[in-house]
């Protein structure tokens, strides 16, 4: 890198903090306290740790027995000691009544939409606590790399299925530019034209982190890979950071190859993101300052490490809709025992990832499944909120299934809106709906919302 380009760099670098700084102060948050407390926690003994999270875990479970009325009607007479006796929070319940687990005080709250694996939509709140140390974990995450806020970031994510205005689209490409990302929307075609943009784009933006889909990055891995050497290297390892869906060891083989660089899992959702993150020794560590995590099996019982149960998550700082007991639909194990890498903050295994197929019909290659959330997103906000479950399955090149569960049993659906949608992205394909009264798991215990029949 010249000198001109070292300048460069460190403006937007500058530029990037500068925005961050004046957008927490703008939307009430404290991501820098939160952070300088984050790194300070990896650092200080376990069972400090752990007790400070179970002091948190009671305040907010008192918290929401006191001011939220679908907690007061969950917990009974709420008793700290028979914390793990309370009730698990169902994902259903958060859609059917989402009014009665939000806080009724006024006060700063930030909604946020999610339809998830299972299909089904659920709309969410949380407020400027949650989103500081939300966010501060997965800061304190990248810092393991020398990554910092306001480093050069190259993004593959999706979009809204929306049509974006002239005017949005300046907005989001000046966003951007303060924010120091580079941003490809992944709900394209994956096709070659297309992973050649985002190839040249890793060239001229030299970004320090590529973050996305794991689907995403192991169709960009694989487009390198049988080109390389296609992008220049960087001086500093470049950091693969993947989210919201697996990426295989075979790919993430081909990303280390091709880039040359660190690929790492950040585990989290929507609803509850930052829930850990993958150290260099290869280990997930548990924000167990922003989240309290319980591995259980069918009977509510901790789990021992080398098995597998559900997770669930309680957040420690959100009082605008607490989290607590909260199935979040995967699965995971603790792992015992402190980490070579230093770290103080517990580990865990993420059993299952989730499973997402790309879609590639005669028109389109390579879009991600993740497109068919944002279907359902679209129509939470339009109001058509018939879907109470779904799940798409590609029989043939140009032939679909819609399966759905409706939200009122015995209710008719129209699915129009959702078909239009799909076509609207993959183009003019058969669409056969079905609705059902139960969309089963899979055999590995997740609900998958997409999956292909259809033999390469």
């Amino acid at each position: 890198m010249n000198e001109m380009n070292r300048l460069t760099a460190k403006f937007r670098r500058e530029i990037a903090r500068g925005y961050f700084s004046c957008l927490d102060r703008k939307r009430g948050l404290f991501v820098n306290r939160a952070l300088d407390r984050a790194v300070y926690n990896q650092t200080i003994p376990l069972d400090r740790l752990l007790a400070d999270q179970e002091s948190a875990a009671f305040a907010i479970a008192q918290y929401a027995w006191d001011e939220i009325d679908g907690y007061r009607s969950e917990f009974g007479r709420f008793d700290y000691k028979c914390f793990r006796q309370l009730p698990f929070l169902e994902k259903s319940l958060l859609i059917e009544s989402p009014d009665a687990f939000t806080a009724k005080k006024p006060g700063t709250i930030f909604y946020g939409s999610t339809s998830g694996s299972t299909g089904k939509s659920l709309r969410f709140a949380y407020d400027a606590a949650h989103a500081s140390w939300a966010e501060a974990c997965k800061l304190r995450g990248r810092t393991w790399y020398n990554v910092h806020r306001g480093d050069p970031v190259l993004v593959l994510w999706g979009r809204s299925v929306r049509t974006p205005s002239a005017g949005r689209k300046v907005l989001d490409r000046t966003k951007a530019y303060l924010r120091n990302e580079l941003y490809f929307n992944t709900f394209a075609s994956l096709d070659e034209p297309f992973l050649s943009e985002v190839a040249a784009g890793i060239g001229y933006h030299q970004p320090k982190v590529i973050y996305g889909y794991g689907s995403s990055l192991a169709a960009l891995g694989r487009y390198l890979f049988e080109r390389s050497p296609l992008v220049a290297p960087s001086k500093e390892r470049l950091l693969v950071q993947y989210t919201a869906d697996h990426l295989g060891a075979a790919d993430s083989k081909i990303l280390e190859e091709s880039l040359g660089s660190m690929v790492v899992s950040d585990y989290g959702a929507s609803e509850a993101p930052g829930i850990a993150f993958e150290c260099p020794e290869g280990h997930l560590h548990i924000s167990v300052d922003c989240y309290k995590i319980e591995f259980l099996d069918q009977e509510g019982n901790e789990v021992p490490e080398g098995e597998i149960g559900d997770i669930v998550v309680t957040s420690l700082h959100n009082r605008a809709m607490p989290l607590i007991r909260y199935r979040i639909g995967d699965l995971g194990g603790p792992i015992n025992g402190s980490c070579s890498c230093g770290n103080t903050m517990p580990r865990m295994r993420l059993a299952v990832g989730k499973s997402i197929d790309t879609i590639n019909t005669s028109f389109v290659k390579g879009v991600s499944s993740h497109y068919l959330d944002y279907i359902n997103i679209e129509l939470m906000r339009r109001g058509d909120d018939g879907i109470a479950q779904f799940k798409v399955i590609q029989d043939g090149t140009d032939k679909f299934r819609l399966m759905v569960v409706a939200r009122k049993k015995g209710s008719a659906v129209d699915l129009g809106n959702f078909i239009h949608l799909l076509r609207d992205k993959i183009g003019p394909v058969e669409v056969n709906t079905e609705l059902v009264q139960e969309i089963p798991r899979e055999a590995s215990g997740k609900h998958r919302y997409f999956v292909s029949v259809v033999k390469e």
